[in-house]
């Protein structure tokens, strides 16, 4: 990792795993955390813009996206980000 660059991160589900990634983006001064998604949030979350949907997370233009979800939700928001060129960290099969 570039260390003069920092990079934009954005967490996609913001339940018990999403909240120990964003913890350890915390820890990194290379990355910011610009935004989370989760269905039961809108506005903000812990002082994080929060969207309660995953494609408006683009608005935040993120390097990075780690997706938190459920398996049946990874596909489609894995595909996506990686559609629109943003680099995915997902522990899914």
């Amino acid at each position: 990792m570039n260390n003069t660059k920092t990079y934009k991160v954005a967490v996609v589900g913001y339940g018990k795993m999403g909240r120990i990634r964003a913890a350890c983006i915390a820890s990194y001064p290379q990355l910011k955390l610009v935004a989370v998604n989760d269905p039961q949030y809108k506005g903000q979350v812990d002082g994080i813009p929060a969207v309660d949907d995953y494609r408006k997370l683009m608005d935040h233009a993120p390097d990075i996206v780690f997706v938190c979800v459920p398996n049946k939700f990874v596909p489609d928001m894995v595909c996506f980000f990686l559609d629109k060129g943003v680099h995915v960290f997902c522990e899914k099969p």
